[in-house]
């Protein structure tokens, strides 16, 4: 997935540094808490999440 929208990791990071002080985890919350993921996408996420560890 990360590879699917080029220019989308760019902008995202520009917005989680002028918005959340350069902190991902307000950004993420933000994002994940205001619409109900489906089970496949909580399942991306750990994979994810799991694979940074």
């Amino acid at each position: 997935m990360p590879g699917t929208y080029p220019s989308l990791g760019v902008d995202v990071l520009n917005a989680v540094d002028e918005s959340c002080e350069g902190s991902l985890v307000p950004f993420i919350m933000h994002a994940v808490g205001n619409k109900k993921l489906t089970r496949q996408e909580r399942q991306e996420i750990r994979k994810l999440l799991d694979g940074r560890k």
